[in-house]
């Protein structure tokens, strides 16, 4: 058994905010005392109240900041600062229930690189360097409302609210476009190198949440297999011989 002045140092190592909170309160109270009581002996209790107060209100704000930052770590990918794994599956069950409670379209569009490897060989650069270029590019083009997610080390989803497969269609084309562009402007003769999976709720396939993924994932699947077109849709029909 491990002896409570051993757990009480090990807590207050691994609690290093708590620890300086602890020990500056009483210090605070100690200035208050030193520098604001009156000579004369006089003791008044605001100078105590508003140095509480604001040290409650410190404290607040510190771990909001710090729920914030936890928060950045557990639902943010670190190389591409788009949402994770854990975020994207968190938004899809939200929105999916949303789609059906409000009879809107909802659309997942699941895409990636081809072979990253050779890609980052041919445009000289690292593939950290790339990703973070790629995610740059759909980032800046998508809307505020769109769940921009990276599921795999080099596959990506975009969750599209109030969009139909037309919609998520038009969408690929045009993150196709200009993804091709910032990729060819290191070297302009790059064939294209990104591959397009869509699904939506309109796709007789999709009752529940993780299905409208799994289609996503088998159209991205028949792209990345395709050597004529690059983004496929469950609408098309590329989704029908698993039903």
């Amino acid at each position: 058994m491990i002896p409570l002045a051993k757990q009480l140092q090990d807590f207050f190592k691994e609690n290093t905010a708590l620890s300086l909170c602890g020990a500056v309160y009483p210090l605070g109270w100690v200035g208050v005392y030193l520098f604001v009581t009156p000579q004369g002996g006089g003791l008044s209790l605001w100078p105590y109240f508003i140095y509480s107060c604001l040290y409650v209100g410190g404290c607040l704000g510190s771990l909001a900041y710090m729920h914030i930052q936890l928060q950045k770590v557990l639902l943010v990918d670190p190389v591409t600062n788009v949402y994770n794994k854990r975020y994207f599956f968190r938004a899809l069950d939200t929105e999916f229930s949303r789609s059906k409670r409000a009879e809107a379209p909802l659309a997942l569009v699941t895409f990636s690189l081809l072979n990253i490897g050779l890609l980052s060989e041919e445009l000289g650069r690292s593939p950290e360097y790339v990703h973070r270029v790629f995610c740059e590019t759909v980032a800046g083009t998508i809307r505020e409302t769109d769940v921009f997610s990276r599921v795999d080390p080099n596959t990506y989803t975009l969750l599209l609210a109030n969009t139909d497969d037309a919609g998520a269609q038009t969408l690929a084309r045009r993150l196709e476009t200009l993804v091709m562009r910032e990729f060819r402007k290191v070297k302009p003769a790059l064939a294209d190198v990104v591959a397009f999976g869509i699904c939506c709720t309109q796709y007789s396939g999709c009752k529940e949440p993780i299905d409208i993924y799994d289609n996503a994932a088998k159209a991205h699947t028949m792209a990345l297999a395709s050597e004529r077109n690059r983004i496929m849709s469950c609408m098309d029909g590329v989704c029908q011989t698993t039903h």
